[in-house]
């Protein structure tokens, strides 16, 4: 069926084997609240960039922290947000995240 169905589609028939617009199919993403893919996107800007990205034994606000480097971040939705001086937190975009752990690892503070 599903080679009957590749074969139409192919073909330019629609499912029932008639000619007409097709409907774009949608791709949809595995199910998830969305964070799950935006730590996918942080872990895989890490390992682009040579930096460790591993999950730490603590919280911030319900929120799980992450080690990126020589910082310590939680994502909230699409958004990373970064631990400065203390309790300090502020959201932070990439490029300033590899710089600031970059700075973190090095043994300086900004």
């Amino acid at each position: 069926a599903a080679a009957a169905a590749a074969a139409a589609e192919e073909s330019g028939l629609g499912r029932r084997g008639e000619m007409g617009a097709q409907r774009p199919r949608k791709e949809r993403a595995p199910a998830s609240d969305g964070l799950e893919s935006f730590k996918e996107v942080v872990a895989s800007f890490a390992e682009e960039h040579g930096v460790a990205f591993v999950p730490k034994q603590r919280q911030h606000n319900g929120f799980r922290v992450y080690s990126f480097g020589g910082a310590s971040v939680y994502l909230d939705k699409d958004v990373c947000h970064v631990e400065s001086g203390g309790s300090q937190w502020h959201p932070i975009g990439f490029t300033d995240l590899l710089e600031y752990a970059s700075s973190k690892k090095a043994g300086g503070r900004t």
